[in-house]
Parts: C-alpha cells; sequence; structure tokens
C-alpha cells in the first residue's frame, strides 16, 4: 500500500514537471519573431499528445 503511494507521487510529480516545461517552452517560442506560431503549433501538440497519452497510461493501470 506504501509503495503505490510512493508510485502515485513519483508518477504525479514527473507528469507536472514535464508538463510545465513543455508549456514554458511553448510560452517561449511565441516569442520568437519569424519560427514562433510554427514552433507554438508543434509544441501544443506534443503537449496535447502527451497528456492524452498520460490518461491513457493512468487508465489502463487502474484496470
Amino acid at each position: 500500500m506504501i509503495m503505490n503511494n510512493k508510485k502515485t507521487a513519483i508518477t504525479v510529480t514527473v507528469f507536472i514537471i514535464v508538463f510545465l516545461t513543455i508549456t514554458a517552452v511553448l510560452g517561449i517560442s511565441g516569442h520568437i519573431p519569424f519560427l514562433g506560431k510554427a514552433l507554438s503549433l508543434v509544441f501544443a501538440v506534443i503537449l496535447i499528445i502527451f497528456v492524452i497519452g498520460f490518461f491513457i497510461i493512468i487508465g489502463k493501470n487502474r484496470k
């Protein structure tokens, strides 16, 4: 039971760190003059895929 709580805490912490990193890069890339919009689109797609993938993994582990 205790190991399960540690595993969940580590998983959530890693998710938050990766999520905030991708979000920060997304915000920074929006300020680049010529490539900003293209980079923002790429990082937004990466962020969406990451979040959906994370919830799919969590859903599979609960079954």
